[in-house]
């Protein structure tokens, strides 16, 4: 909430990277309108991921002074959780309408067949609540917002 220029405020998108060592801020950027869900650092650094309930994944490129270097579009509703694979290539993301789509870091395609093409893909994390891995969490007769979040340990 918060009143900004005599009206309400809302969620405004924007997000900053600060300094771990001093919190002072390094960057700050806003591309979308929306709430910010989930913010993921690539495994090897170059990349951060921003998902948005705009159904969109924004990817900066670091070394690039977070130029907004891709946006990964094709959800049908708000992105929930997003996952990077350990080599940093790819993404995954789950969304509010139960959808797991991937991602190519670099461009911000979509791999409609990255289930398959990524079957053996080793992922940084896994905090996607569907996939094959997390599979077994889920109840019989589950309708989706049973499981809010998942972190599985390697």
């Amino acid at each position: 909430g918060g009143r900004l220029g005599g009206k309400e405020e809302g969620p405004t998108g924007q997000f900053q990277v600060l300094n771990a060592d001093t919190l002072e801020s390094i960057h700050s950027a806003r591309d979308t309108e929306e709430w910010i869900q989930d913010i993921k650092w690539s495994p090897d650094g170059s990349k951060l991921a921003v998902a948005s309930h705009d159904n969109k994944i924004y990817l900066y490129d670091v070394a690039g002074g977070f130029a907004l270097k891709a946006t990964c579009s094709g959800h049908s509703s708000y992105i929930t959780h997003i996952d990077f694979t350990a080599d940093s290539k790819f993404l995954q993301s789950n969304c509010g309408a139960y959808e797991l789509l991937f991602w190519d870091a670099e461009t911000g395609e979509q791999d409609p067949s990255g289930a398959t093409n990524l079957r053996d893909a080793e992922w940084a994390t896994w905090t996607c609540t569907l996939g094959w891995p997390v599979q077994g969490i889920w109840p019989a007769f589950a309708d989706g917002t049973d499981i809010n979040s998942v972190s599985r340990s390697a």
